[in-house]
């Protein structure tokens, strides 16, 4: 007869510094190619710090 063995995982704590966030950005660049010498650039030198717990939306033209 095969006995069952329990194993108990948790996770970690995390726990981030006062002074980090959790997604920065600084200078930005997104440039895209749209054939032969003609680019967009979709992002120029952006600079973006959400902090835990605040809620972001980006929105713009497609």
């Amino acid at each position: 007869m095969a006995t069952a063995q329990v194993i108990s995982i948790s996770q970690p704590e995390v726990s981030a510094p006062p002074e980090s966030c959790m997604i920065c950005t600084e200078e930005l660049w997104k440039t895209y190619d749209m054939g032969s010498e003609q680019q967009v650039h979709a992002l120029r030198g952006v600079n973006l710090r959400i902090e835990r717990n605040e809620y972001v939306a980006i929105m713009g033209p497609s």
